[in-house]
Parts: C-alpha cells; sequence; structure tokens
C-alpha cells in the first residue's frame, strides 16, 4: 500500500469522508454526464426508460431541489459517468473494500441564487444509513461517491460533513427533506464535538463518504445552479436484506450497477447474497 492510499483511508477512517481536491473525472466526461441531466430534467429519456418514481419529475418548480432517482435508466450519458473505474478506484483507496459495485444513485441540482422561503432546497443533517436500513443486512460496507457536476465553492452550497460523526451511532435522527435546522433534534453523544467541514471541490471532484456520517448542505448564493450525483456503492462486505427488492433491486443488471471496482480475482464475484 502506497502513501496516498494510506493516507486517503486513514482520512476516512478518522473523519468517515474524505474529499478531492483535485478533478477525478475528466472533462469530457462531465460535459456529457451534464448534457444527460439537462435532458432528464426536461423529460428527454434517451433510453426510451425513464427514472425511477421521484420526489421531483419534470414540469415540477425549478426554484425547488430537483431530486431524481437511478437517472441512469434514462441516459447513457449519465451511464458513462457512474460506470466510471475512476470512481470506483477512489472509493476503494478510501475505504479498503474490494470490490465496489453501484447499488443506487440519485441526481441532485439546486437552483441558482437565493430562493423563495417557501421552496424546498435545502438538504438536512442526516445519515444514509437511516434510508438504507431496510434494505442491507447492517452498514459495513456501504458508503457513497458524491460528484461535482460543478464547481463547488462556499457560495454553492457544498455539501458539509461533520468529521467524526461516523463513531457516533446509527440512529442520530435528522432528516434529507427538512427545511429547519435538525441540530436540536439530533440524538449526539454527549461527547459529541460539532464542527462543520464544508467540502470544497472542483468540476469532476468527488467525495467519498460513509453511511453513518452526518451531512447536508444549505442555499445556493451564487448565480449558478448546484449540479451533482450521489453514487451510492456497496462492497463485498454488504449483504441485502432480500435479493431484488427495495434499494437493491438492480444489483443483477450491470448495465444499471455497474461493478466499478474488481481487485485480481474479484472481478466475477457477486455482493454477498447476491448471485
Amino acid at each position: 500500500m502506497d502513501h496516498e492510499v494510506t493516507q486517503i483511508s486513514e482520512l476516512f477512517s478518522r473523519d468517515g469522508f474524505v474529499v478531492g481536491v483535485e478533478p477525478v473525472l475528466s472533462a469530457d466526461l462531465v460535459v456529457r454526464a451534464r448534457a444527460g441531466m439537462d435532458r432528464i430534467r426536461v423529460g428527454d429519456y434517451r433510453t426510451g426508460v425513464p427514472p425511477e418514481p421521484s420526489p421531483w419529475t419534470p414540469g415540477d418548480p425549478e426554484d425547488s431541489m430537483v431530486k431524481i432517482e437511478m437517472p441512469q435508466l434514462a441516459d447513457p450519458d449519465v451511464r458513462d459517468l457512474i460506470s466510471s473505474p475512476a470512481i470506483g478506484a477512489l472509493a476503494a483507496r478510501a475505504t479498503g473494500a474490494l470490490r465496489v459495485q453501484v447499488f443506487w444513485v440519485q441526481m441532485l441540482e439546486k437552483p441558482a441564487g437565493r430562493v423563495d422561503p417557501q421552496s424546498s432546497d435545502l438538504v438536512g443533517w442526516h445519515q444514509d444509513w437511516s434510508y438504507w436500513s431496510t434494505t442491507w443486512h447492517g452498514h459495513e460496507g456501504l458508503f457513497t461517491a458524491w460528484v461535482a457536476l460543478s464547481d463547488i465553492g462556499a457560495d454553492a452550497a457544498p455539501m458539509t460533513f461533520i468529521p467524526g460523526s461516523h463513531r457516533w451511532g446509527p440512529d442520530l435522527g435528522g432528516d434529507f427533506f427538512s427545511q429547519e435546522d435538525q441540530r436540536p433534534h439530533l440524538k449526539l453523544p454527549p461527547d459529541a464535538h460539532w464542527e462543520e467541514r464544508p467540502a470544497l471541490m472542483p468540476r469532476g471532484g468527488v467525495n467519498i463518504h460513509g453511511p453513518l456520517t452526518l451531512h447536508g448542505s444549505g442555499h445556493v448564493e451564487s448565480g449558478l445552479r448546484r449540479r451533482s450525483l450521489a453514487i451510492h456503492l456497496c462492497s463485498e462486505k454488504s449483504r441485502p436484506v432480500r435479493e431484488g427488492e427495495n434499494l437493491a433491486r438492480f444489483l443483477h443488471d450491470p448495465a444499471v450497477c455497474p461493478v466499478i471496482h474488481a481487485a485480481k480475482g474479484r472481478a466475477s464475484s457477486p455482493v454477498d447474497g447476491v448471485q
């Protein structure tokens, strides 16, 4: 294991996340995926297949956050991005996983500038595990690659992490969709040290975070939409509760949920419990 891998894995173990400060993905791949996202947002599904039922659908207000489930079903350029081996390699370096497979994807876009107070563009403090616990036997071997499709500066509503929160337990509360301050409602341990660390990233950058790490984001202050993909990943250590159901229902389709990293000898090995 070289020095870079050791440093990344140590940061992930210590903080519950790592943030790429340099682009991981090529400019061409990012440009094509952005075009695919634009098509999906207006209901142009190049594959002929729509995304999964989502909180936001074409025709909904543009001044609220766009959240579309499994966009790779609808567009080949988005599918190319979520299949990138570079994402899988970074996830493997951070987590030590031998095999990394996509199990779910969300297309997330925030509107530009301050919005109407009644709109819903905030992401409340939450742990991803709160939404995954009915799909998986335990949180081990699960993580997320959050891909920046636009430059994420301090004024672009960066994803903000609470370092060390992955050690505070799996049932802290919180709500992705809440438009109110969730902190007073979180079940924090008495010795919890609360530090908010924004993930500032260039277009094409990727961060990796674990399912217990608290995170959220605020309003976009810039004049540009904040564009991203949340690519949820499983490893050889994860096992679905019921094969082919819930968030694991596409695991058997490599075109939709590709394996994006496999150590030597693991390429054809399934996620534990999935044939």
